[in-house]
Formats: structure tokens, C-alpha cells, sequence
């Protein structure tokens, strides 16, 4: 048998024309990683995912019984349809695990997926599926119950938190358009429409690896789902709920899936849902004009195009009252979360364990939400996520970046800075004057010159007073010019005017008071500007 090794000995042989790699990547449909695997023999075996599970198959056909595990493992390499020097090398990182793992069951399972790993760096020839950070129908941050992942444009995979599943074991992924997690496992979506996975009760029989022509992804905590290129779902994982009964779905354009019900968008703006309905989560079917749905716990939500918020499930009280001008929702297993078109962020349902802080983000670009946790993409392509003080890992996403060649490019200021950068000038105003006033409140009385002065910072106090009730809907200046307004109050009232405006009385402790007040203007001044 003529092997694609030898073929390609004959071709690279000196007594024959030399062809470059790209010619013969074209020739034989593949990249040009695989083409040199194929004449460098000291690289890595370049396996797909379907070789692996193909070879675990005729394993088992051709053994039905075996000593241990081990040995199954060693019996599958064999079963593998690849050159005997890939066969050495896979005995040798075998042994390697071996050595590592003395347990048998630990050391065989992950070397099993180690070797999928392998496989999932083929970068597959046609990929159609289009990488966009800010579209909800294929989101790039994933969240778990302790573990969050990210795609990133170049169609790797980062994670942080939890691995004690290997969840976070996503370090030889590529091609990837789309993340979803769950509990304690991980889900990518290729843009050549196939599926990879990992973590706790993932792998399988591979059914998840042979999934094709997706477009989407979505994990429930312990279900999986694809949304087919044709409009129809796939599914895996526990179903006792019927939360898996998707395979009559048609017309689906997106997924979302909670603990134990599953919910489908579909082209017609109709909302389907199968699984569990203890909380009345799936009564969903009068809902209309749906443009997006999440759903998580016991309960669904959605965004309509006309931007007004349908909710079923769980009697946990969510108030939607103040929402407006929401551009994207999501939700964990307690709290849902918006995304407004100024770029800040609404919460409503739980806010302990780190939540509220979502109140202080600008300019963010995207939002995600999962279990206890809420992340989103800020404009400058980073990734800012909320730490539950009691969870046991600290999630860290401060070093990833969502590349900002993906990032709007927005004329002028967006209306969080401009708010803020008019709170600056207010503030600084304030600030100056009052330094100004300082030096004249050691006497008794303020002549007509600094009673002006006195008379301008009354003015901007009340102006930045106003400028709150116009700024209600950026929460995060509003929320803290709110917080020092008992000290702007007790300013403005420290001062008694005379009827004719030509003198000032001041108080004994009106220099002590001056002082106290400009400390918090400068502290509310760095708070502004921090956030």
C-alpha cells in the first residue's frame, strides 16, 4: 500500500522535482502543517478528531475484552490508521502519562484526551463560520460555575479558573468562532461548522466531535446543543427532563439552555422550548418579535425588537421597570443582566457576591452572564469580568484582549464619556473657585469679590446636581455624584447671604468646612475619572 509518507518521500526525494508545501497542500486538500508533519517525522502525529474515535471503535469490535486500561489504550494506537513512526511517537508520550499517572483509570482517560487535543489543532480547509465578538447568536466568552473561556480572533482559546475536569484544557484549540461553557466543561464552535469539548462527561462516544455543519453552539450545565446550518438542533448529555427533546425543532436561528430546559429562537421571531416547566420556564409560546432569548436556572428572558423585556420562570422578582434603550440581555442562574446602547451596564436580581459592581462599567461592547458570574468586552477589546468573593477561584482576565480591529470605531465621544468629561469640567470648576475662596474664610465676614465666589460655587453645586437628574441613565456617574451629595449639601448651607449681597456672613468653622468640602470634591474627582 502506497502511504501518503512514502508518496511523499518519492515526491521530496532528490532524484525527483522538488514541489512546494502549498502545491502540495492544495493537491491533497489539506494545510501546510500537515504537509510538513507528514515530511518532518520528529513533529507530532496530525490526527482529526473522527481518526481518534473511528480507531476507539475498531478497537473495541476487534477486543471486546481486555486486561486493563491501559492496555485498551495501547490497543487503540495500534488500531489507528497511521505511520509507524506517528505510532512510536504515541507510544512515547503514552509512557510519559504513565509515569506521571501511576492510576490506571486517570492515567489512560487523560491521555485519551490529550490525544483529542491533538487533533483539534487541524485548522480545516473551506471554514466559512465568520469570528464577531459583539454578535449574541455566537458568543466568545463562555462562563462555568468556577471557570470562564474567551475566543479570541486569531481563533484561539484562553481560560481561567477551575480545571479540575480539565474544562480549561482548551490550549490546542484553533479556528475557533464561538465559546459556550457549562458546569464543568467547555464547548468551541470551528468555523468550518464542526464542534470540539472538553471537561466533565464531555467525551463520550465522540458524539459531539461528529456534530457538522453548525452554526451555533450552547451548554446548559449538563446538556449540549448545535443549531444546524438547515435550521434543525442537535443535542448530547443528560435529558431526563426532556430538555433534549429538540430533534422536531425547525427554523431555529438561536439557542440558549438553562438546568433543565432547552429554548430556541426562531426565524419568525416565535420562541420554542422543550424540558422541565416546574417554574414555568417554557411557556414562552405567545411570545413574539423576539430579536434575542437567554435563559439559565429556571427561567427564560428575551429582547424584543422593539426593546421591551418578556420573562417566564422562577418567582425570583426581577424588575425590569427602568430599562431602557437595551441593545443585549443575558442572564445567570440568579441575575440578568442588560446591555445598553451608551455602552453601560443594567443588573436586576442578585447583587451580592461582587455583581453590583457591573453598575460602574462604560463603554462595554458585549456582555455575557453564567451562573454567578457576568463578563463583557469593553471597547478597548479587553475582557472585564465580576469575582464572587466566595468562590474558591479567582477568575482573571485582565491579560486577554479581544483584538480592536473588531471594535466599531464610534464618531466623537460615546455618551458615557461625554457625561463624564462634563462632570470633570464641573468639578474642576468647583474645585479651582473654591481654592480661591480658601484663603478669605479665615475672616469673619467675605467681601463683595469673594461673596462672587462663594455665589459661583453655590451655582455649580446646584449645576452638578442637575446634571445628575440629566445623567440618571449612566448609573455609574450618577451613583457616585449621588454619594457625595450630603457633602455639597452641607456646603451650600454653611453660608448666610445678607439682603443686600454686599457682604457674606461666615461661621467660625467655615475655613475647617471649605477644606473638607474641596477633599471630597477631589476624591469625588478621582472617582470620576477612575471608573
Amino acid at each position: 500500500m502506497l502511504t501518503i509518507s512514502r508518496l511523499m518521500e518519492a515526491l521530496t526525494s532528490p532524484a525527483k522535482i522538488k514541489i512546494s508545501q502549498n502545491k502540495l497542500a492544495n493537491c491533497f486538500n489539506t494545510s501546510t502543517s500537515t504537509i510538513n508533519a507528514w515530511v518532518n517525522k520528529d513533529t507530532q502525529p496530525h490526527l482529526t478528531a473522527d481518526d481518534i474515535y473511528k480507531g476507539i471503535n475498531d478497537c473495541r469490535v476487534q477486543y471486546p475484552t481486555y486486561q486493563n486500561e491501559t492496555d485498551f489504550v495501547e490497543k487503540i494506537i495500534n488500531c489507528l490508521d497511521i505511520d509507524p513512526w506517528e505510532k512510536d511517537s504515541l507510544e512515547m508520550e503514552f509512557n510519559i502519562y504513565k509515569n506521571r499517572y501511576p492510576s490506571d483509570g486517570t492515567c489512560s482517560s487523560k491521555f485519551l484526551k490529550h490525544l483529542i487535543q491533538m487533533a483539534l489543532e487541524k485548522k480545516e480547509i473551506g471554514s466559512s463560520l465568520a469570528y464577531d465578538p459583539f454578535d449574541p447568536v455566537h458568543p466568545v466568552v463562555g462562563i462555568g460555575i468556577e471557570h470562564v473561556i474567551a475566543a479570541l480572533d486569531d481563533g484561539r482559546v484562553v481560560s481561567s479558573g477551575a480545571n479540575d475536569y480539565q474544562q480549561c484544557e482548551t490550549h490546542a484549540w484553533r479556528d475557533i468562532v464561538s465559546v459556550s461553557a457549562g458546569w464543568r466543561s467547555s464547548l468551541g464552535l470551528k468555523s468550518d461548522g464542526t464542534c470540539v469539548v472538553v471537561g466533565k462527561n464531555t467525551v463520550g462516544d465522540g458524539e459531539i466531535f461528529r456534530w457538522r455543519n453548525l452554526t451555533a453552539v450552547c451548554c446548559g450545565p449538563f446538556h449540549f446543543l448545535g443549531l444546524k446550518r438547515d435550521g434543525t438542533v442537535v443535542s448530547y448529555g443528560l435529558g431526563g427532563d426532556g430538555q433534549r427533546d429538540v430533534s422536531d425543532w425547525r427554523h431555529v436561528k438561536a439557542l440558549a439552555a438553562g438546568i433543565h430546559h432547552t429554548v430556541g429562537l426562531c426565524e419568525d421571531g416565535t420562541v420554542l422550548a422543550c424540558g422541565s416547566n416546574r417554574e414555568g420556564q417554557c411557556e414562552v409560546s405567545s411570545w413574539k418579535n423576539v430579536k434575542q432569548i437567554a435563559a439559565a436556572g429556571e427561567h427564560t428572558v428575551a429582547l424584543t425588537k422593539e426593546g421591551t423585556i418578556l420573562y417566564a420562570g422562577d418567582p425570583f422578582i426581577y424588575d425590569f421597570s427602568g430599562w431602557k434603550d437595551v441593545q443585549s440581555i443575558a442572564t445567570g442562574i440568579y441575575h440578568i443582566v442588560g446591555l445598553k446602547k451608551d455602552g453601560t451596564v443594567l443588573l436586576t436580581g442578585q447583587t451580592i457576591g461582587g455583581l453590583d459592581s457591573v453598575y460602574k462599567w462604560w463603554d462595554m461592547k458585549a456582555i455575557y452572564a453564567g451562573f454567578y458570574t457576568t463578563a463583557g468586552i469593553h471597547a478597548d477589546g479587553s475582557v472585564w469580568i465580576t469575582n464572587d468573593k466566595y468562590n474558591r477561584t479567582h477568575l482573571n482576565t485582565s491579560s486577554w484582549n479581544i483584538h480592536d480591529e473588531h471594535t466599531p470605531k464610534d464618531s466623537g465621544l460615546s455618551p458615557f464619556e461625554a457625561a463624564r468629561k462634563e462632570v470633570i469640567s464641573i468639578l474642576e470648576n468647583i474645585r479651582d473657585t473654591g481654592f480661591r475662596l480658601v484663603p478669605a474664610l479665615r475672616n469673619s465676614v467675605l467681601d463683595a469679590e469673594n461673596a462672587d465666589r462663594l455665589e459661583e460655587i453655590r451655582k455649580l453645586c446646584r449645576d452638578s446636581w442637575d446634571y445628575r437628574e440629566k445623567i440618571m441613565e449612566i448609573k455609574p456617574l450618577a451613583d457616585i455624584i449621588l454619594s457625595y451629595n450630603a457633602a455639597f449639601l452641607d456646603f451650600s448651607r454653611m453660608f448666610s447671604v445678607d439682603e443686600t449681597r454686599e457682604c457674606v456672613a461666615v461661621s467660625e468653622n467655615a475655613y475647617d468646612a471649605c477644606i473638607e468640602f474641596l477633599t471630597a470634591v477631589r476624591m469625588l474627582l478621582m472617582d470620576v475619572r477612575s471608573i
